[in-house]
């Protein structure tokens, strides 16, 4: 115990917990171990997985260079050793080659043509209508009357987009819906038949992501002569640990004409408190939203056998429509080129890149102000002055959230919270005050956008009313054939200009150096690339993806190629930003990473330059084998000769002090694992925890969890080894056989697992006061506790600067995750 008590000096009042611990270490030593056979399992991979892929045109770029360099060309999936081991064969897709060499071309051109839009393009008007409600889980759709009075009867609209939220209770069942349940349907079916589908809309979209709705339909002419194309549904989580689906936001996104619309229904974090929470989900619920390209030129298909699940359409109509968009008629040049490629019709890759972009739902706002104070200005019909203590109109005004949204003054009474069935504001024992939480905003970029209503409707079945707007557009259609003249005529003037000298561009530094870089806090620094010579420059950045012990994934470079004119030059932003990968590689004192980076100017020079980031060292990345040998705060561990004992702690001293903050702060906490810590605070516990300072009284119990919860998802191996998590899985209904499987982990991950569990035991025992379960903790705790080894929890996106919990926001519903479930729950429940 007296080891014990120095290891964990900052948490000496756990008294009866560390002896509950003990006591379960000696438990655990005497049971008798039966031989595993060692085996694979995946039942978390839907959790642990990447956020996103590695960037593939990035990887072409690479091959390219080093084709240019080495005269040898790379394989199609990147270098290949041959069975002798001695050389390296290369090859590459001809036409991979052929898209990247011109690459820089076309964005420059494209960039041109941007400039002369006006000269082929036309306004065309389109009309929208967004319905949002938050339904608080009413048992199925309102009367039909009732719904009428709310989406009216808008023939005269070309896209109609509905959002609901809460059509079902938010509990752990509700985690498990992806797509469609009995009440989304039912939902569709309603909508469907208040607004005229088949006959005067075509359904587009019907997609549900646990509590949240969206219906997305346009009007029957526009689909079938191919104007709206590129439909996609995107769904991203931002509740439970910033990632599961409670609260988030489903996104519709379609082309019409040439003019790439986007509709975002969000619910968002509840709570007046919580405006920063609020304000992270937007701009989370926008950097997580990743629309795929494959659909390019595709013209969505027309209603005429719908699947509402799935929102698939099958229709010969399909044949007349597509051809009719995918054409490119009379974007064919003299001399055979095809401008179609420079005028884009690509898929916008993100929200904000569209062109029109509508957001809209329960945004949880609420007004600054007192209850009492709220009714008295709604009584006088102050609402401009109620208006101004808007939390959102504050935000937006400050520039905190939603950047170049705008929003019409509501001149209707605050939509939420009403006693349900009735028009009083709540009567609850809480008595909320009064708030527009139900919004509608829009940010147009490119064409117009006009909104022409801004209501509310008196439907009573939910704790809020039902909002709507109706806007008026005017978007963008391209004239092919004066989109050739101008291409041809952009393209030619390039060609001039390419012919007269070699290219020559400057970078003006040689070598960067990044110091006292921190465990995810990015860290830039700009250079700058200027053109010499007399002709356009096409550049490259290429990193020395051969180096096989290199971190690949704590550099980024912004932008890493482009085109120069003559004269012209441009900012370099070099940014470095180490996450778990990059973490695991440093050891030792030295705390450096370092790569050369090449840049090439395509038929001119070349340059190099050198990155080195110095690192502060950090526990997060590293094995729990080897964080019980550090000795002193593992910043410092380096510094001293016996910083590294030859005797092995019980315990990770990192995981000791944030399981013993969480019990001396958090263990009445309202949801402590259920809130998302707040990133400033969860830095500064990770700084102390790498430095051994004491943490300060004002950190809150949800960033400990988060910072723990970070912890044990960085380390290189789960706590529960993969092999043994496999025979658990098989074996989850005998609580016996799982308590002997776990017992043969070895003793540091035993313990490991041990002082969790007790922990999860104490704050079970304020479960009235924190409102956990054991079922929801089993649900957090299976996902950082055990996960087979195939599985990298990493997310090192060195262009990311956001603190973000890595679990996936696509919820399947998954038989190993019951099973999971069920052996910490044998765990919380029992002795072992």
């Amino acid at each position: 115990m007296k080891k014990v008590a120095y290891m964990c000096q900052d948490v000496s009042s756990l008294g009866s917990f560390l002896q509950t611990l003990l006591n379960a270490q000696q438990i655990a030593t005497s049971c008798k171990f039966d031989n595993l056979s060692v085996a694979t399992g995946k039942s978390h991979a839907w959790v642990l997985a990447r956020y996103s892929e590695e960037d593939q045109a990035i990887k072409h770029v690479y091959n390219i260079i080093q084709m240019n360099v080495t005269g040898k060309l790379p394989t199609q999936e990147g270098i290949a050793r041959t069975a002798s081991g001695s050389t390296t064969q290369l090859s590459i897709d001809p036409i991979i080659v052929s898209f990247l060499t011109g690459a820089a071309r076309s964005e420059w051109i494209h960039r041109q043509l941007m400039q002369r839009e006006e000269e082929f393009t036309e306004l065309k008007p389109v009309t929208v209508k967004i319905c949002s409600w938050n339904v608080g889980a009413v048992q199925g759709p309102v009367p039909a009357s009732q719904l009428r009075q709310w989406l009216g009867n808008e023939e005269d609209c070309d896209l109609f987009s509905v959002g609901l939220q809460e059509v079902v209770k938010l509990n752990t069942n509700a985690l498990m819906v992806k797509e469609s349940s009995s009440e989304s349907r039912a939902w569709l079916d309603a909508i469907s038949s208040t607004i005229g589908v088949p006959d005067k809309y075509i359904v587009l979209v019907s997609r549900q992501y646990v509590g949240i709705y969206h219906f997305l339909a346009a009007r029957r002419e526009l689909v079938v002569k191919g104007v709206i194309r590129d439909v996609q549904c995107k769904a991203a989580g931002c509740g439970i640990l910033g990632q599961f689906g409670n609260k988030g936001a489903i996104s519709i996104r379609a082309t019409v004409y040439n003019t790439a619309i986007c509709f975002v229904c969000s619910h968002l974090a509840a709570g007046k408190t919580q405006v920063g929470r609020r304000n992270f989900d937007q701009m989370e619920i926008s950097r997580r939203t990743i629309f795929s390209n494959s659909t390019r030129g595709l013209v969505y298909q027309p209603h005429s056998n719908y699947s509402p699940e799935t929102a698939t359409i099958k229709s010969d109509l399909h044949q007349q429509s597509s051809s009719s968009l995918s054409s490119n008629d009379g974007l064919t040049g003299p001399d055979g080129s095809n401008y179609s490629e420079y005028y884009s019709s690509d898929v916008p890759a993100t929200i904000e890149g569209h062109d029109i972009i509508f957001w809209f739902g329960d945004l949880n706002y609420r007004i600054e102000v007192a209850r009492q104070r709220a009714l008295e200005l709604i009584q006088s019909g102050s609402l401009e002055e109620l208006y101004n203590l808007d939390q959102l109109f504050q935000q937006r005004m400050e520039g905190n959230a939603f950047l170049g949204y705008k929003e019409a003054r509501p001149n209707f009474l605050p939509t939420y919270k009403y006693d349900v069935g009735t028009d009083e504001y709540d009567t609850s024992e809480k008595q909320r005050a009064p708030a527009w939480c139900d919004r509608i905003l829009w940010n147009c970029k490119r064409g117009s956008c006009k909104q022409e209503c801004y209501s509310r409707h008196e439907l009573t079945a939910s704790d809020h009313r039902p909002v709507s707007a109706k806007f008026n557009l005017e978007v963008t259609r391209v004239l092919t054939d004066k989109l050739s003249h101008v291409a041809e005529q952009v393209s030619r003037s390039l060609d001039h200009m390419d012919n007269q000298c070699t290219p020559n561009a400057e970078l003006d530094i040689k070598s960067i150096n990044f110091y006292d870089v921190r465990y995810r806090c990015a860290q830039k620094q700009s250079a700058t690339l200027r053109n010499m010579g007399q002709v356009f420059v096409h550049y490259r950045f290429i990193l020395d993806f051969l180096k096989e012990d290199s971190a690949k994934k704590w550099l980024a470079i912004e932008p890493r190629y482009g085109l120069l004119m003559p004269g012209e030059s441009r900012s370099i932003v070099f940014k470095v930003r180490v996450g778990d990968e990059a973490a695991r590689v440093l050891r030792g004192i030295k705390q450096e990473l370092q790569e050369t980076i090449v840049l090439q100017v395509e038929g001119g020079n070349t340059l190099f330059v050198t990155i080195t980031a110095q690192c502060l060292s950090t526990a997060y990345g590293r094995g729990i084998d080897e964080l019980v040998t550090h000795r002193y705060p593992i910043r410092y561990s380096g510094l001293h000769a016996d910083g590294k004992s030859g005797k092995v702690m019980p315990l990770p001293k990192e995981i000791w002090r944030l399981a013993g903050a969480i019990f001396e702060r958090g263990l009445k906490d309202d949801n402590i694992f259920l809130k998302y810590g707040e990133p400033k605070e969860v830095f500064e516990i990770r700084e102390c925890i790498d430095t051994g300072a004491p943490f300060a009284d004002h950190l809150a119990p949800a960033s400990f969890a988060a910072a723990l919860i970070q912890l044990l998802r960085s380390l290189p191996s789960p706590v529960i080894p993969a092999e043994i998590r496999v025979e658990c899985v098989k074996h989850h209904q005998s609580k016996d056989k799982c308590f002997s499987l776990l017992s043969q982990m070895p003793p540091v991950n035993l313990a490991v697992l041990v002082y969790l569990v007790s922990l999860l035991r104490e704050l079970f025992k304020h479960r009235e006061e924190n409102k956990l379960s054991p079922e929801t903790l089993a649900l957090i705790f299976s996902a950082v506790l055990m996960y087979p080894e195939t599985v990298d929890l990493s997310v090192d996106d060195p262009s990311s600067e956001r603190e973000v919990m890595t679990i996936s926001d696509e919820i399947e519903p998954r038989a190993d995750l019951t099973k999971e479930q069920a052996i910490l729950l044998h765990l919380l429940r029992n002795d072992m």
